[in-house]
């Protein structure tokens, strides 16, 4: 089989577990901090994700939140989940999120500012398609390691 027929037909097959990773996705969702896990402490006080599709087989994700020193966050962007970088505009701690979609339901992204990777994130929808599960890596804007398990849940 000539490999351009097989990169077809492989692309055909990843179109498809996109439109149904899509599917998951849409709608929105809210961290349940009594359930989530934060080091270091203190949690966040809120934290909310709207998912919108936003056209052949790409979403626009908005995301807005609380940190527990009462400082307010926002960043939106329109991902394929293809592994290419996607610039990030008026957000400080990142200017590029590259997400790879792993399987129909998992995914993964990697933050960047200037170059470099400032937060890994792991990203997991059940089966059910109730709970959304992010594992967060990184260090923050003064250089401290932390690790977050969210989980996020339909409203």
């Amino acid at each position: 089989m000539p490999i351009a027929v097989a990169a077809l037909g492989l692309t055909t097959w990843a179109n498809t577990a996109l439109a149904g990773k899509l599917d998951a996705l849409l709608g929105d969702w809210d961290l349940n901090i009594a359930r989530s896990k934060f080091n270091p402490n203190p949690p966040m006080k809120k934290y909310t994700m709207k998912v919108i599709g936003a056209g052949k087989g790409r979403l626009l994700i908005k995301s807005d939140w609380i940190d527990a020193d009462g400082t307010v966050g926002h960043v939106e962007y329109s991902t394929a989940l293809d592994g290419k970088p996607i610039s990030i505009i008026d957000y400080p701690f990142a200017d590029t999120v590259i997400d790879t979609m792993v399987n129909p339901t998992t995914w993964k992204s990697i933050w960047k500012k200037d170059g470099r990777t400032v937060e890994r994130e792991f990203e997991h929808i059940s089966s059910d398609g109730k709970t959304f599960r992010e594992i967060d890596e990184g260090k923050d804007e003064k250089g401290r390691q932390y690790k977050n398990h969210l989980v996020f849940e339909r409203p």
